[in-house]
């Protein structure tokens, strides 16, 4: 999204910091963010402009549903309420994602661009692992979670020629 914005005038690179690139001090090169667009705009026979605006209203797209998926589903319509933007790129996006749910009103913190990076300094520390077996249940055994760390257990089982998983704890209640 970022080579989106470079491209469609909505970034300027002078006044971005220099820490991209692999050694962590290149600046932004918007020469470089319309290449990576031009192979895209030729093939569908657009401009490198016009195709960035599609990649950006994808995105905004995605951002709008996922509003969408936990107020509406939730009762509650989005067009009532006041679109509040957070993240480093929250303010580019705003404006177009209050318009596609029918947002008239938009909140920007003056801090917006660091509550993400708040959010992660504050958030507990957790860990999930996973370890995908494509087996009949009935050929597992303990020695399966061998590897897996002691604490809550869950299988994701399956009917076989389904992709819906059931998860199930592996607690026992009789011993708990």
């Amino acid at each position: 999204m970022t080579d989106a914005n470079l491209v469609t005038g909505r970034l300027d690179s002078e006044s971005i910091p220099a820490i991209f690139g692999k050694s962590g001090k290149e600046p932004l090169h918007t020469e470089l963010a319309r290449q990576g667009f031009a192979p895209i705009a030729k093939e569908v026979g657009a401009s490198i402009e016009e195709v960035a605006e599609a990649f950006l209203d994808v995105a905004n797209e995605q951002m709008a549903n996922a509003i969408k998926e936990i107020t509406i589903k939730k009762g509650y319509d989005p067009k009532e309420h006041i679109l509040c933007a957070f993240g480093g790129a929250g303010g580019q996006h705003a404006v177009a994602v209050a318009r596609k749910l029918g947002i008239e009103r938009i909140y920007i913190h003056r801090h917006s661009g660091i509550f993400s990076a708040v959010g992660i300094a504050y958030a507990q520390v957790s860990e999930n692992r996973f370890k995908v077996i494509e087996k009949p249940l009935i050929e597992l055994d303990e020695a399966w979670f061998a590897d897996l760390p002691e604490g809550e257990r869950s299988l994701f089982l399956r009917y076989r020629g389904t992709n819906t998983t059931i998860e199930v704890s592996t607690r026992d209640p009789v011993r708990e």
